[in-house]
């Protein structure tokens, strides 16, 4: 799925709705068009984006339409929405003062290229079903049982281990949302 304009004319005097707020789950905060009234000024916004935040630093998911950012860019990202308030109805939720939350943000591709790294196949095109026997089978090849003579093999399965985890919330569980909607 990509995003799509609509008819300029009809519709040059609505704002783009845009939702910025924090995600406890992932992290970062999200950022969200709800439409595309204002064409030319979101891809604006998204070359910003794109050329500003380092791509280890943000995450797009063309599945749910969403951005997710570190929060370390998002004053200056609300503050350039904010800017263009003529063309963008900006609803802003900002992270909670009083929660503290020690996860920093990771990116999907980086835990897909960990998990490739150690097992040698890329799994984000597949279904979980098909993933989870790669990563069982890689994990048996991997064990430190299996393997007692190689002390490096602890911290590979410790790798494989954190990057499951991530890709079964991040990637798979998100997957199952969208075919579901």
């Amino acid at each position: 799925m990509s995003y799509r304009p609509y008819n300029r004319h009809r519709y040059s005097n609505t704002p783009t709705k845009v939702q910025l707020y924090w995600n406890t789950m992932i992290g970062a905060y999200s950022l969200k068009f709800e439409n595309t009234f204002k064409w030319d000024q979101m891809q604006g916004v998204l070359i910003w984006i794109k050329q500003t935040i380092p791509s280890q630093e943000r995450e797009y998911d063309p599945e749910t339409k969403t951005w997710y950012i570190h929060e370390k860019y998002v004053d200056k990202l609300k503050e350039l929405i904010e800017l263009m308030h003529n063309d963008f109805d900006l609803e802003f939720v900002s992270k909670p003062d009083n929660q503290t939350y020690t996860a920093h943000f990771v990116p999907t591709e980086t835990y897909l290229e960990i998990f490739k790294k150690i097992s040698g196949i890329d799994i984000s095109k597949l279904d979980i079903s098909e993933a989870k026997k790669i990563y069982r089978r890689t994990s048996m090849y991997l064990h430190p049982d299996k393997n007692p003579d190689r002390p490096d093999i602890s911290a590979r399965m410790y790798e494989l281990n954190e990057a499951w985890d991530q890709l079964q919330i991040k990637h798979f569980k998100t997957k199952e949302l969208v075919q579901q909607l």
